[in-house]
């Protein structure tokens, strides 16, 4: 991860807020920035969905948004480790 802040030590609001404003500019990232700032923002926010799924492990879970839960425990396993086997595909929840 880049220098900074850890997401483990921000405040709730703050944690939330640097989602939010993540996924406000992630297509503009993806369309129009240079690797390196894709790669950064994609650190960054994996770094912060992790951090959010490690202090609300038992958030709300919205049945319609699963497909007989199979997404949710491919998603659960995705933040326990910070690699990722380049050899092993990842896992699209669509």
């Amino acid at each position: 991860m880049e220098p900074g802040i850890h997401p483990a030590v921000l405040p709730d609001t703050d944690l939330f807020r640097e989602l939010g404003h993540l996924y406000e500019t992630r297509v503009e990232t993806l369309r129009h920035g240079s690797e390196r700032a894709l790669s950064t923002h994609s650190r960054w926010m994996r770094a912060l969905e992790c951090e959010y799924l490690r202090r609300c492990p038992q958030r709300e879970i919205d049945v319609r948004r699963l497909r007989t839960g199979a997404g949710m425990r491919i998603l659960a396993g995705s933040c326990r480790s910070s690699r990722r086997d380049a050899r092993r595909p990842m896992a699209v929840i669509l």
